[in-house]
């Protein structure tokens, strides 16, 4: 959770030493029931009551809220379904684009099921390759200028040339206290993830609602499939080293991260 002050206690012998270098409906009602039938043979009791309530919704034509449903099970299910239902909803609700993005996704994330060959067909009637590139609210992969913007001359003399960030070991992670808009959080320092982000559900004040309501839409993969994700901006902090850098924010817990746009052409050991 976010603390207002620092807690470093036990993190004096454990640190990162960082040095600066400075140089339309795509299946039919039965297709819908049998891939229904097969999602809930797979879930768990609590799962599959959510997902026959988000069937429900869909069916009544409520699909706002039968998309806020399925968009909260893609973070669980282990199956493509919820994000096809989720793909349907978009697609009544006239987000056309977030739909075939999402439809893309299924189809790279689960080849060979029956919702990517459902997608594929669908994305097939609009001259649409899967392979294509994913458009801005689409899936969120490295870019050119994946660091964020450049620093400038001031930014980049305010640097330290090496600084030390204390960390602690908790279920296999390297957790650090980082400072995010202002706001102390607690978060992995995952050298392997892209990108810097937080979850919604953790740390629901970071981010600004005017923000949250404008930031650009798009998907990440995650374990169980897809995720929905909102792409912000935010100044962090670890330590003395301080950035503007892009920053995913996600509605799942415990996803909090420091990534690679964070350090840029920072050296660490």
């Amino acid at each position: 959770m976010c603390d207002n002050a620092r807690n470093e206690s036990s993190c004096t012998d454990s640190c990162i030493i960082v040095n600066l270098l400075k140089s339309g409906c795509p299946i039919s009602q039965i297709r819908i029931a049998l891939l229904v039938a097969l999602l809930l043979c797979q879930l768990p009791t609590i799962a599959k009551d959510q997902f026959s309530d988000a069937v429900s919704l869909y069916n009544s034509k409520d699909f706002k809220a039968a998309a806020s449903v399925f968009s909260k099970l893609t973070h669980t299910s282990k199956t493509p379904t919820s994000s096809y239902y989720l793909a349907l909803c978009y697609q009544q609700l006239n987000a056309q684009q977030q739909a075939l993005d999402l439809y893309k996704a299924i189809c790279k994330q689960w080849p060979g099921t029956a919702e990517a060959r459902l997608a594929e067909d669908y994305l097939g009637k609009l001259k649409i390759s899967v392979s294509e590139t994913v458009p801005a609210n689409g899936e969120i992969t490295q870019d050119d200028n994946f660091d964020g913007p450049p620093l400038t001359r001031a930014e980049w003399d305010a640097l330290p040339s090496k600084t030390k960030i204390p960390f602690l070991k908790e279920n296999g992670h390297l957790m650090v206290q980082a400072k995010i808009n202002g706001k102390y959080c607690k978060v992995i320092f995952d050298t392997g993830a892209i990108y810097c982000g937080i979850s919604k559900r953790d740390f629901p004040d970071v981010v600004p609602a005017l923000e949250l309501a404008t930031g650009k839409r798009g998907f990440v993969s995650r374990p169980n499939g897809v995720a929905p994700v909102i792409e912000c901006t935010a100044e962090i902090s670890l330590q003395d080293i301080t950035r503007t850098v892009k920053l995913l924010v996600i509605d799942e817990a415990k996803v909090s991260v420091i990534g690679q746009n964070f350090f840029g052409s920072i050296r660490i050991r």
